[in-house]
């Protein structure tokens, strides 16, 4: 929503609380805003920085692959958390 209507992270705060059209999108009843605006930053970086592990890690997979260290179609993938 925020993209589309092209708001600032505050504004996005702000509708998200009291904006009815927003409150539906969001499969919420208006009220309190549904978070802080620095959960908008922390949340967007976070995505910025997934993209780029997941980058890095398609590239070390197929760096592998054409050195021969992994072979065949299908990879089992563990990750700890």
């Amino acid at each position: 929503l925020q993209y589309y209507y092209g708001v600032s992270d505050g504004e996005a705060v702000e509708r998200s609380g009291c904006d009815l059209r927003w409150a539906a999108a969001l499969g919420r009843l208006p009220g309190p805003a549904l978070c802080v605006r620095t959960t908008l930053v922390m949340f967007r970086s976070r995505l910025v920085v997934k993209d780029q592990l997941e980058k890095l890690f398609d590239r070390a997979l197929q760096h592998a692959k054409d050195l021969g260290i992994l072979q065949g179609d299908k990879l089992k993938l563990l990750i700890d958390t």
